[in-house]
């Protein structure tokens, strides 16, 4: 009899227990997918940068998915098109909040696409993930907004010293898009080069999808400078590169990450050659095991090398899953931990989030150099 009453007791305990740990555990308990939404352009004039976004996240879930998931639920990636325009990535966003009312992260991508879904995202205590974006206004974004790509006040604070200070340029010129991330970084980098004693001796900006951007080259040329900042994106970046070219102007080449995509150098050519730029510390040569066994998976899978975009989205990805096998699927505690990180052994780099969710990692020094991107200092 003694028996059978301590055997009710166990079980009476361990029902108490589960019970507790069910009622006061952020872990995951159901084995129901882990949803977590994405917003990239999959159509439009930037539908190539969404599709390089996804290869990082795709990587990660993959293996993520491969190892168990998080705590038993398989992690599955809710994708909508928001074709890099603030509108209808708001309305992607309320699309998914809508049909997913559960869903408390959300990746995105974009400058002023983010600043248009954050206020959104703090209202409803999402956490909304950048591994793209670098505009410096993203710092003011709200609580519930984290930065995993360096914002430009560090990039492109660092590329003026260096055009000044290692290069010893007195004269530069700026070309940069007409949105908040080309605005940003034209303005932080003129305020940092005068105030190191160099001369901005020309400003052009360009619409963002224009193809012809030779009228304000020119301009660029009668000035003469002895370098130029590109505050441009990719593609773009690659077409005024080459117009560079045909135009004639021999000034050397500078910009910031955003300008690591092929289509620099496919677009680019030859001009291309020797553009140098600050990036966040992904280099694909490294010796980190880390970093050799994310080239290696990456190139397996999708035949290319990747670059630092793929770098950041994997890491990204890969930080919100540490998040919720930490604290569960509740937004606010999610939130709460990712303030908490502190170096974190990334693809991308040793990273931690400050007071404003911004990441603070290490940066160096790339160039383009027979066709490749490569680091040629720290």
């Amino acid at each position: 009899m003694k028996k059978i009453i301590i055997g009710i007791v166990a079980v009476v305990l361990i029902i108490v227990g589960i019970s507790y740990f069910r009622k006061n555990s952020n872990q995951p308990i159901s084995k129901e997918p882990i949803k977590i939404g994405v917003i990239l352009p999959l159509t439009g004039n930037n539908a190539s940068y969404g599709e390089k976004f996804l290869k990082g996240l795709n990587l990660a879930n993959d293996e993520i998915n491969a190892n168990g998931g998080i705590g038993g639920g398989k992690v599955e990636l809710i994708i909508e098109d928001g074709m890099a325009d603030p509108a209808k990535s708001v309305t992607a966003y309320q699309k998914l909040r809508q049909e997913h009312k559960d869903m408390s992260v959300i990746i995105s991508a974009f400058s002023s696409v983010i600043l248009a879904i954050a206020p959104l995202a703090n209202d409803d205590h999402v956490v909304l993930m950048n591994p793209v974006a670098s505009s410096a206004n993203l710092s003011q974004a709200g609580d519930y907004e984290f930065n995993t790509m360096l914002l430009m006040s560090i990039t492109v604070n660092k590329l003026a010293d260096y055009i000044r200070n290692v290069e010893k340029i007195e004269k530069a010129g700026v070309i940069y898009v007409n949105t908040d991330f080309g605005k940003s970084g034209n303005d932080i980098f003129k305020k940092k080069f005068e105030s190191l004693g160099g001369e901005i001796v020309a400003e052009e900006n360009y619409k963002d999808g224009d193809t012809d951007v030779r009228t304000q080259i020119l301009k660029i040329k009668q000035a003469n400078p002895q370098a130029i900042y590109l505050a441009t994106t990719g593609k773009s970046g690659g077409i005024i590169i080459k117009q560079i070219g045909e135009i004639g102007i021999k000034a050397k080449l500078f910009s910031t990450d955003a300008i690591e995509t092929p289509e620099t150098i496919s677009l680019g050519g030859q001009v291309a050659e020797n553009l140098t730029y600050i990036s966040p510390a992904f280099d694909v040569k490294s010796d980190n095991p880390v970093v050799k066994k994310f080239v290696e998976a990456f190139q397996s899978k999708f035949n290319s090398l990747p670059e630092v975009y793929g770098a950041n989205n994997y890491d990204t990805l890969n930080l919100i899953a540490l998040a919720i096998r930490s604290v569960g699927v509740n937004g606010e505690a999610i939130k709460n931990y990712l303030y908490t990180v502190k170096n974190y052994n990334g693809v991308s780099g040793n990273l931690s989030f400050d007071e404003n969710g911004d990441v603070i990692k290490p940066t160096i020094v790339k160039s383009i150099q027979n066709g490749q991107f490569v680091k040629i200092s720290d």
